[in-house]
C-alpha cells in the first residue's frame, strides 16, 4: 500500500506537480530512499546493502543532478505529532502542494475522542470528504490496510480494515 502511494507521488513529481506525503508509518529517510530506487531504477537491496557498481553511482549522480533542476520536488512530512484532520489541512494549506498523500488513515486521531475504531475511522473520512471538497485543497489519496481476509480473496472493498467508511467516503477505492 505505501509502495503505491509513492509511486503515484513520485509520478506526479515526473509530471512536474508537487506532493506531499504525510507519513505516518514510515521514516522520511526510507521514503527517500524508495524514491531514489523509483528515480533509478536500482534494486533496492543493493541501495540499501551499499552495493552500488561504478556504473549505478554515476547514474545515482546523474538523477540527483536532474532533481536539482527542477522547480517541483516532493515533500516527506514523517513526524508530525498528533495526526488530525485539521493538521493535515493546515499542511496542506502551508505547504501548497499539488497532490496530498496520507499514510496511512488509521493511524491519523481524534484528539479528546474515545470512539471505538471504526466510530474514529468513519469521523476521519468525513473529515477528509469534507477537505477534498474545498476546492484551494490538492487531491488528497489515503492509504489504508486491508484486513486479514485480503491475503486469501485478494484485496477488495469488502475488506478494508477498520471501517466501510473508507470505502463509503471515497470518489475511488
Amino acid at each position: 500500500k505505501s509502495t503505491l502511494a509513492l509511486q503515484i507521488a513520485y509520478s506526479a513529481y515526473k509530471q512536474g506537480y508537487t506532493p506531499l506525503v504525510v507519513s505516518l508509518e514510515m521514516e522520511a529517510a526510507e521514503i527517500h530512499l524508495k524514491f531514489d530506487t523509483l528515480a533509478t531504477h536500482m534494486n533496492s537491496r543493493k541501495v540499501n546493502m551499499l552495493e552500488l557498481t561504478e556504473e549505478d553511482k554515476k547514474l545515482w549522480r546523474e538523477e540527483a543532478e536532474k532533481a536539482a533542476d527542477t522547480d517541483n520536488d516532493i515533500i516527506v512530512l514523517d513526524n508530525v505529532g498528533v495526526c488530525t484532520a485539521e493538521k493535515v489541512y493546515s499542511l496542506a494549506k502551508q505547504y501548497k502542494p499539488d497532490l496530498l498523500i496520507i499514510d496511512y488513515i488509521t493511524l491519523m486521531d481524534l484528539p479528546g475522542e474515545r470512539l471505538n475504531t471504526y466510530e474514529k475511522i468513519k469521523s476521519l473520512t468525513h473529515q477528509l470528504k469534507a477537505m477534498a471538497r474545498d476546492p484551494e485543497l490538492p487531491p488528497i489519496i489515503s492509504v489504508a490496510q486491508s484486513n486479514r481476509n485480503a491475503k486469501a480473496e485478494g484485496s477488495t472493498t469488502d475488506n478494508i480494515g477498520d471501517s466501510i467508511s473508507i470505502v463509503q467516503d471515497s470518489d475511488i477505492v
